[in-house]
């Protein structure tokens, strides 16, 4: 967008009256994002189902070209037509054309410009201003005239691009309905789905062909991805022979499942938000936010969306039965996600402030904006942090983060993109240790390092806390290496305490309690490197680990001869025998 194009800097405040001049500042913004975008727009909106892109195409033209056609193409109005003393030849047989394609009545402008006429004229370049105060309107310079005269021009085309005839509104509707029928017959349950012509997506079955990127699948090599998504997008372009198949079943729901169950339904259209599918389904599996790439806000957005209506519609991941209501929640965003595309694809970053408020992204209301003004303030707060405040340890997979507070997941991994492993460092001795979701599925575009199993840690750390605070009741808990993320972390065992759930551990790490430990923050760095670094010692990152590979990796592994070295082990032994 050029600075050029605001009002200011074309210094046209002397050539218009104030109340012109401040509608002009306030909309300039708005006008400029809608007029950029007006090609994608156009392109958009005639493959989009329902009303929402051409309703927030209307939304925002229509308050822009309301307040800006009349004052701009008063520019063109001679001065004694200003003054209200309109010459009788303006009043010509295109008078009407030329009136209903600005988009005005003659009752409007009676009201609007305070002017009482007996008949509105019109021309090609003429249009009543709606300004109460037309005289105190001044002239302006042929270049601010000319600027501003296009502006008006694309706000008004764009305004009258939008509207359909009614037997066009039919046509698409029904062709919608149709398309919602092909969808929900061809989409079918995974625990009733037949296995002849099915074609399974990001998951696994045991007879079924599958394009997914999870461990143990078929799928082939020439289309492989990191995500399910981008997989079967590869395939879509390659024309390859299984999205010939009449069924497609997928046993759970996010943002993965729905970008590749789209893009076998619907190739053509995925094909035409390839990358913002892509950047979407890699941010909602690995949660590894890139606001740097081109889409990487409209695939936050997209995020975002379906994080919000998950919660307020339906259940939070991990919390309900996926048997059944996995089916519900894509019968739900397959209709509404070409609209969705399109929307947060021609808003980008602006989709914050310029998505309308009915809009599809916005279904859940406020939940949006809450969600997505939360993950843009933690990003700017770790970011605050300075770069001392990540620390990567390559050939250990190893990401350590100095957290100014609980963060989103999204701003949290943005910083540990190619690290496998992740230790949060909170205020207060607090810490979470993570296996990233890139140890759980066939990562292709980087090598990985295996998940090494973190029971022996937290064991080890559990001997310090009560060593060292004499607290019986607290204790250090790791997950299991099949887990789709292993979580270490300190919980309480006493007055009725339970365990952190699935669903817990998946919620964000400010949507839950983080406990302080007596552990200093260098002691704990210091004891994680040196405890990775002893079981992957000899093992080099690759490609293609398979679950037998790292159930054997592991259980060849001799931790009793890490403790023997563990400086963290020898400092509570030492004070406990000086006791005694």
């Amino acid at each position: 967008m050029s600075r050029r194009f605001t009002v200011r800097n074309h210094g046209i405040r002397q050539g218009l009256c104030y109340c012109c001049y401040r509608s002009l500042r306030r909309d300039s913004r708005r006008l400029r994002l809608w007029c950029i975008r007006l090609r994608r727009w156009r392109r958009s909106a005639c493959r989009s189902r329902g009303c929402c892109v051409r309703h927030a195409a209307q939304c925002a033209t229509s308050r822009v070209a309301t307040r800006l056609r009349g004052c701009l193409l008063w520019c063109r109005v001679p001065h004694t037509a200003r003054c209200g003393m309109y010459p009788q030849w303006l009043a010509t047989k295109e008078s009407a054309k030329v009136r209903r394609q600005v988009g005005l009545s003659r009752r409007w402008d009676r009201r609007r410009s305070g002017l009482s006429f007996a008949k509105s004229a019109y021309s090609r370049h003429v249009a009543l201003h709606i300004c109460d105060c037309p005289a105190r309107c001044m002239s302006l310079s042929p270049l601010a005239v000319t600027v501003l005269c296009m502006a008006c021009v694309l706000a008004v085309s764009l305004t009258c691009s939008r509207r359909v005839s009614s037997r066009d509104r039919r046509v698409r509707a029904q062709a919608n309905t149709e398309t919602e029928v092909v969808t929900k017959s061809r989409l079918v349950p995974f625990t009733s789905a037949p296995v002849e012509d099915l074609l399974v997506v990001d998951c696994t079955h045991p007879t079924a062909p599958s394009l997914t990127h999870h461990r143990g699948g078929k799928t082939p090599a020439t289309v492989a991805a990191d995500t399910s998504g981008g997989i079967v997008l590869n395939a879509a372009k390659a024309g390859h022979v299984w999205l010939s198949k009449n069924k497609v079943a997928c046993n759970h729901f996010d943002m993965d499942g729905l970008a590749a169950v789209f893009a076998f339904l619907e190739p053509a259209r995925a094909l035409e938000h390839e990358e913002l599918l892509r950047q979407a389904a890699h941010l909602g599996d690995f949660r590894e936010m890139d606001l740097q790439t081109p889409t990487g806000h409209s695939a936050l957005a997209l995020n975002v969306w379906l994080n919000s209506v998950e919660r307020a519609l339906f259940y939070r991941p991990f919390q309900g039965s996926e048997a059944h209501g996995a089916m519900k929640k894509y019968e739900h965003f397959l209709p509404r996600l070409p609209g969705a595309l399109a929307l947060s694809d021609a808003c980008a970053e602006f989709v914050e402030t310029l998505a309308p408020k009915n809009c599809v992204l916005r279904e859940a209301g406020s939940e949006f904006d809450t969600e997505l003004s939360r993950v843009l303030a933690d990003a700017n707060s770790l970011a605050d942090c300075g770069p001392q405040a990540v620390r990567m340890t390559p050939s250990l997979g190893l990401c350590v983060v100095d957290c100014p507070k609980e963060l989103h997941y999204y701003a949290l991994f943005s910083v540990t993109r190619g690290a496998d492993t992740m230790l949060a460092c909170y205020p207060g001795q607090r810490y979470e240790l993570e296996h990233k979701y890139t140890g759980f599925v066939n990562v292709v575009s980087r090598p990985t390092v295996p998940r090494i199993d973190l029971t022996a840690l937290a064991a080890a750390l559990t001997e310090v806390e009560v060593a060292r605070t004499g607290a019986r009741d607290l204790l250090w808990v790791a997950n299991s290496i099949t887990d789709s993320g292993p979580l270490m972390r300190l919980e309480r065992t006493s007055d009725g305490a339970r365990k952190a759930s699935k669903a817990e551990r998946y919620m964000h790490p400010y949507e839950r309690t983080i406990l302080a430990s007596s552990v200093q923050p260098a002691e704990m760095e210091q004891t994680v490197r040196s405890y990775l670094a002893h079981g992957l010692r000899g093992v080099k990152a690759k490609t293609g680990w398979t679950w037998t590979e790292l159930q054997e990796l592991n259980a060849s592994i001799d931790w009793a001869a890490w403790r023997a070295t563990c400086k963290l082990l020898v400092a509570p032994q030492t004070k406990e025998t000086k006791q005694e």
